[in-house]
């Protein structure tokens, strides 16, 4: 009986760590996209090389820090998803769906970095923001 009883707990906490993990999964899609539309939002109002190397280190800052929830969230996804393959837990597919519908603003926000930096490409603060993003897109690779 108490053997039953620890069995059901570990089962009962092993869920809670799987939900859990779509939860904060859906937490930090959810940063990255207002974090990513505030550096869109700061692009928009750039009037010199300093404030365009400020909104590209919050592109650089959302990116980072997405990728490094993600990756810590990692085998807690894996976990979920090979449970049950055909059914993802509808935290993380909910998640996932808002992270899809934001892929076109994220290209046209990134874009336009790309576009907008030219101006100001040879601001050191610029290049160095741009370093930085490249050396994040590096270390994902």
């Amino acid at each position: 009986m108490k053997l039953l009883a620890l069995l059901g707990a570990l089962l009962v906490s092993a869920a809670l760590v799987q939900a859990n993990a779509c939860d904060d999964f859906g937490q930090a899609v959810d940063t990255f996209i207002a974090s990513i539309r505030d550096s869109g939002n700061k692009l928009d109002q750039v009037a010199n090389a300093h404030d365009f190397a400020q909104a590209l280190n919050v592109f650089s800052d959302a990116t980072e820090t997405f990728t490094k929830r993600v990756k810590e969230l990692g085998p807690d996804l894996v976990k979920l998803s090979s449970a049950n393959p055909d059914t993802p837990p509808a935290g993380c597919d909910k998640a996932q769906e808002r992270l899809s519908s934001f892929e076109s603003d994220l290209n046209s926000i990134g874009a336009k970095f790309g576009t907008q930096g030219q101006k100001y490409i040879n601001d050191d603060e610029v290049k160095q923001a741009f370093e930085r993003l490249k050396n994040l897109q590096i270390k994902e690779n």
